[in-house]
């Protein structure tokens, strides 16, 4: 059975957050079907790279799917603009509640996540400039600094896009729709801070 992997698209979405998750799922084979859904057909990402094709977001999610949010280049601004507004007030809390969804969070796309009211008393992680802002938007979340991976229940947070952390996981055969168990990833030493 494919997995349904939905990437949502943002202007200025980080283009590693992207296409690093991407490509590790296309190298997995037919193990995964890739949708890139957003607000508007065409995104300009962080590299100036404008990215097309984008579809509609979806009105449910097809059950075992996993759920991609993306960093941003400036979050600040980007996750508050008419789109990220759009994407807060897409249909999230009943497609993540019925926990058949899996959402992965990448980098500062867990401040969109808070932002969309998903993260309230859930373990997380996010890029450490965004830890602050992460805090003021999910209050009841606890925040897990210096982690380059965070699981908790049907979310999985990464500090950044690494083919060696987050997305091996999911593809080197973690039944990670299934079997679901608190996994707190630490970042060795501080190559990041």
């Amino acid at each position: 059975m494919r997995i349904d992997v939905w990437f949502v698209m943002l202007p200025g979405v980080l283009s590693l957050d992207m296409t690093g998750p991407a490509e590790t799922f296309v190298l997995a084979g037919d193990a995964f079907r890739l949708h890139y859904v957003g607000p508007q057909p065409d995104v300009q990402t962080s590299i100036g790279l404008t990215m097309s094709g984008i579809q509609p977001l979806p009105e449910r999610l097809p059950e075992g799917s996993l759920l991609v949010l993306p960093g941003v280049s400036d979050s600040r601004s980007q996750f508050s603009t008419p789109q990220a507004q759009q994407i807060q007030h897409w249909r999230l809390q009943p497609i993540i509640q019925r926990r058949d969804i899996t959402v992965m969070c990448v980098c500062s796309g867990a401040l969109l996540a808070a932002k969309s009211g998903l993260l309230n008393n859930r373990q997380c992680t996010t890029h450490h400039d965004v830890i602050s802002r992460l805090r003021t938007a999910a209050p009841t979340a606890t925040i897990k600094e210096n982690r380059i991976f965070v699981q908790d229940e049907n979310f999985d947070f990464s500090y950044r896009p690494s083919v060696q952390t987050e997305n091996e996981d999911l593809c080197a055969g973690r039944e990670h729709l299934d079997q679901r168990g608190d996994h707190v990833g630490h970042r060795p030493g501080a190559a990041y801070d």
